[in-house]
């Protein structure tokens, strides 16, 4: 482990396993660091698997708090970044703040075990 902020943004919708990219993210912090994750929120603009190659549309929160959990964080904070209104096939960014905790070593020594 050795950043203290790694971000992904906007690759999770990309991957056939966005959780095993939040898992390796979360391997790369040190104690105490911090994951900023990036990406849409939920929608059905199938148009982009084909035309943009997309594999996911959007996350929810729970699913991110879900691999959060999984690798070891904490997820912190939520933003939505939403498009004006009216404004239509426009995406909601969301913005997932995580933190390992302060002795993440031992927590994963716990969890190999």
């Amino acid at each position: 482990a050795s950043a203290d902020v790694v971000c992904v943004h906007h690759v999770l919708h990309y991957l056939a396993e966005p959780g095993a990219a939040v898992d390796e993210a979360a391997r790369l912090l040190k104690p105490g660091g911090r994951l900023i994750i990036s990406d849409f929120a939920p929608h059905d603009l199938e148009f982009l698997r084909d035309e943009h190659a997309h594999r996911r549309l959007g996350f929810s929160d729970d699913e991110v708090r879900d691999w959060c959990a999984a690798s070891g964080l904490q997820l912190e904070q939520i933003e939505t970044l939403s498009p004006a209104s009216g404004e239509k096939k426009k995406l909601t960014v969301k913005i997932w703040l995580c933190r390992a905790p302060a002795d993440v070593r031992r927590l994963r020594a716990r969890s190999a075990a």
